[in-house]
């Protein structure tokens, strides 16, 4: 099933005043990220300092809101202590909100095991509980990322820029300059499988953005 990204949350954009050339667009594009989407109908590509979601070019740094006008509003918070960080379940995908700008992106790469949820079975706060994998393709400078993909492997057929920055079990790419940002690669301390991906950029100031969770 696939759906238009007309949603409510474009009006919320629109009255906020924080409005982009580029979402007049989205009322035409369309999305399998709901619901009935199939596995390979998802990709998350992260191509330098360019994050795009199913051919749609993702903001970084940009208002929140624009994010949600793409691929609607987050399920829940970690927690009411941190609003800031919220989760789309069925994506696999935690974002990180600082003065309305979306800072931090984070996608689960290893499927979800039961022994990946029993540690956090008796805990409150819905962030500390972890996510499903993202139901899709994710590549990072022109290389799939897969859970039994070698950090080796990776390393050696991406694109630049390479590995500079992170420890042994968490190697990064820190770029520096006008379009500083940082890709992080966790790996599993036992079997070294991907586990996540991170990419963060900095804030330099303030969005407009509506209250993520009022």
């Amino acid at each position: 099933m696939r759906y238009l990204a007309a949603t409510k949350a474009t009006l919320v954009v629109v009255s906020t005043g924080v409005f982009r050339l580029w979402l007049t667009t989205l009322a035409i594009i369309s999305f399998s990220i709901s619901g009935c989407s199939t596995d390979n109908d998802n990709t998350f590509v992260i191509d330098g300092d360019k994050l795009t979601l199913n051919g749609v070019r993702l903001t970084t740094a940009g208002s929140f809101d624009e994010l949600v006008a793409i691929i609607g509003p987050p399920d829940y918070a970690w927690s009411p202590e941190v609003p800031h960080v919220v989760f789309w379940q069925k994506l696999g995908l935690e974002v990180s909100v600082f003065d309305g700008c979306v800072g931090r992106f984070v996608l689960r790469i290893s499927p979800l095991k039961a022994e990946d949820l029993s540690p956090f079975a008796e805990e409150d706060n819905p962030g500390d509980r972890p996510l499903p994998a993202f139901p899709g393709r994710v590549e990072l400078d022109g290389v799939r990322i897969t859970p039994n993909l070698s950090i080796n492997k990776l390393k050696k057929n991406k694109r630049p820029p390479k590995f500079n920055s992170g420890i042994l079990l968490a190697p990064a790419i820190k770029v520096k300059g006008k379009h500083e940002y940082m890709v992080v690669v966790d790996q599993n301390y036992i079997d070294r499988s991907i586990k996540r991906i991170s990419f963060s950029v900095k804030i330099k100031e303030k969005c407009n953005a509506e209250p993520i969770f009022p």
